[in-house]
């Protein structure tokens, strides 16, 4: 009975994701899932799935012979039950071969041990009690407690992965909120460092461009025409400028010209300074390798509104050259050495 009761576990494990998981898909016969609860239909076994780990914890589950009332001494594991089964002398072979509807009938059983006592050849062993079904349920009940138990602990150990990964998830987004918020930090300090140093640069400044080829190549493709450099001040307490490049050139300068101008913004101390804007400006590409450097000259105009008071955070009245550079001379490695261009600002009254 512990063979046929293992059997039918595994038929529930085998057919438990029978279709539910794989439809046929073919149009021939269609066979009905052998579980009574399952009305699901397949194609073919093919589209079985059956549960070998859990057939292994079964096969291994420690039990005892039918003849142990009998005094059979045989122990073993459920997988090698049968195999003993068939040879053990303590059983008898005629109930073993019958058909298993009529060896699970209870009146069945009745009906056998009665014939095995009024028989000619029945003899009942010293000590041995009729308890042959009670044995083999007690076994059962074993089996099916330690199935239990099995499923307990490993819905157990999966609501403890939920956790954990809910856990996981959890310190990840508070993470990448961290990260956020410290590139902010990061870009805010980077900000207020480019501020200062044009504050200190007291009417000479040097715009480094690291990404060279990166503009460039943007220049070229239309993605960014033009770069602005960082702000800077013609003294401490003075005017606020900025610079904008065109590495491929504007107007009639596209693909021809590097252009280069000027910029007013607003400063913190335009309430104190003298407008519009006056004086003279040189500006520089410089030469990385030597002292040729590329070099124009930009007086400034009172009456062009480039120079007036900046009201915009970014005067759009630009003031410069449209061809300060052929931009075959912005070569390697004199003008443009490890990916960097040096652009030069000078402010003169």
């Amino acid at each position: 009975m512990l063979v046929k009761l293992r059997d039918q576990l595994f038929l529930l494990l085998t057919f438990s994701r029978c279709v539910s998981a794989n439809k046929a898909r073919d149009n021939g016969p269609m066979t009905k899932c052998p579980v009574n609860e399952c009305s699901e239909r397949f194609g073919s076994e093919s589209q079985l799935y059956p549960d070998n780990f859990a057939k292994r914890e079964i096969n291994a589950f420690e039990v005892f012979c039918r003849g142990k009332q009998r005094d059979c001494p045989w122990k073993g594991s459920l997988g090698m039950l049968e195999a003993h089964l068939n040879e053990c002398p303590f059983v008898d072979k005629d109930v073993q071969q019958r058909s298993p509807a009529r060896e699970h009938s209870p009146s069945h059983v009745g009906t056998q041990l009665e014939a095995r006592r009024s028989g000619p050849s029945y003899t009942r062993p010293q000590g041995v009690t009729e308890t042959l079904p009670q044995e083999q349920a007690s076994q059962e009940e074993q089996i099916s407690a330690r199935l239990s138990v099995r499923a307990e602990h490993e819905q157990n150990e999966t609501d403890e992965m939920r956790r954990i990964i809910t856990g996981l998830t959890n310190t990840v987004h508070h993470l990448e909120r961290q990260v956020e918020e410290a590139g902010i930090r990061q870009e805010r300090l980077s900000f207020r460092l480019f501020e200062l140093e044009g504050l200190a640069c007291n009417g000479s400044y040097i715009w480094k461009i690291e990404t060279y080829r990166q503009w460039r190549q943007d220049a070229i493709s239309g993605v960014m025409t033009a770069q602005y450099s960082p702000p800077f001040h013609t003294s401490s307490h003075g005017y606020k400028l900025c610079m904008r490049i065109c590495l491929n050139g504007i107007d009639n300068g596209v693909g021809r010209y590097v252009a280069l101008f000027i910029h007013m913004l607003p400063g913190d101390y335009d309430n104190i300074l003298m407008w519009p804007f006056t004086g003279r400006i040189v500006l520089s590409i410089l030469d990385q390798s030597g002292d040729d450097h590329i070099w124009q000259t930009l007086l400034t105009k009172p009456y062009l509104l480039s120079f007036q008071t900046p009201t915009a955070p970014l005067n759009q009245q630009g003031y410069g050259f449209v061809e300060f550079a052929p931009i075959e001379v912005i070569r390697e490695p004199q003008y443009v050495k490890n990916n960097i261009l040096l652009v030069k600002f000078e402010f003169y009254r």
